[in-house]
């Protein structure tokens, strides 16, 4: 059931792109801006910008460096959770799909949590 209501939010997503209509993010290039190396330019300016005010925020680079953090720690644990329920808890995928839900059920609840109590501890903590 996890598995169909994510297939179903991904379907709705993909056919709200493609509700966008084209002139709508390619209004500001000319003819002369749609080559490879204008694309390129493109790129590597906003991706400068956009590191620039990253580094001007102390708490972004905090988010950033934690999320990095959590991805290099969570992300081997990811493929080996169906392993960890198959062989270890015995259960099926019920169980796997009832763990996956709870995740993010526990991370919704503490991103409101966090929004509620926000002045109540540092940010890190929450982190």
């Amino acid at each position: 059931m996890t598995l169909l209501l994510n297939v179903i939010c991904f379907l709705m997503a993909a056919l709200l792109y493609l509700m966008i209509p084209p002139e709508a993010y390619h209004s500001s290039q000319t003819s002369s801006q749609t080559g490879a190396r204008w694309k390129w330019r493109h790129f590597l300016r906003e991706t400068k910008e956009g590191f620039t005010y990253i580094l001007s925020y102390k708490i972004l680079i905090v988010i950033a460096l934690i999320t990095l953090l959590f991805n290099f720690t969570y992300a081997p644990l990811e493929p080996m959770l169906p392993v960890f329920v198959d062989e270890i808890v015995k259960a099926g995928p019920g169980t796997l799909g009832t763990m996956w839900s709870f995740f993010a059920v526990g991370s919704f609840a503490g991103a409101i949590l966090w929004v509620r109590l926000r002045r109540k501890f540092p940010y890190s903590y929450s982190l």
